[in-house]
């Protein structure tokens, strides 16, 4: 790709790319669970998430002029989600098992923080003669939540050599058609 140079550069000889992320999410669960005359079965859970991503990004373009731009950013992210469950399951005959469980929304608290530079180097070597063009930081804190969710299943055993299984997962995502800004 090919466009005209930055002012006052000379042609624009060759850019180069490069786009790294890195992240997780962990998740931790306390649950506790009964058995209720082999007919009922309930189970409570408390879960807790551990968010992290990193994107960076450095981007290059070589003139003719022995000139070189440098631009580089990196967004960060981390926060922690808490949520919880609820979830039963009735079997009222030996082939039949029913159930349906409720997870609340994820509540997220999370930290965002965005920086990126821009540099003018002379010479062969891109590390040659910087000169420092511009920089920025911005950092902030907000909440995110993900929606509830609900699960309703059936499942149907068959001699103990077969399983007829249906689920149906709902998740409530409100205004997910409007705009964002």
């Amino acid at each position: 790709t090919t466009w005209p140079p930055a002012a006052g550069m000379a042609a624009l000889q060759g850019n180069e790319l490069q786009v790294t992320e890195s992240g997780y999410i962990d998740e931790f669960n306390v649950a506790w669970g009964a058995n209720l005359r082999d007919r009922w079965y309930i189970g409570l859970g408390l879960n807790i998430r551990d968010l992290t991503y990193l994107k960076t990004t450095s981007y290059w373009e070589d003139y003719t002029s022995s000139k070189c731009v440098y631009l580089g950013s990196q967004l960060s992210q981390s926060g922690v989600g808490i949520s919880g469950s609820i979830g039963v399951i009735y079997q009222p005959i030996q082939l039949l098992r029913l159930g349906v469980s409720f997870h609340t929304p994820v509540a997220f608290k999370l930290d965002t923080h965005t920086s990126g530079e821009m540099y003018q180097v002379t010479g062969s070597n891109k590390r040659l003669d910087s000169t420092y063009v511009a920089s920025g930081e911005y950092g902030d804190a907000y909440s995110l939540t993900q929606p509830l969710r609900v699960t309703a299943g059936a499942a149907i055993f068959i001699a103990q050599r077969a399983l007829i299984s249906l689920e149906y997962d709902y998740r409530h995502w409100k205004h997910f058609d409007e705009p964002m800004g």
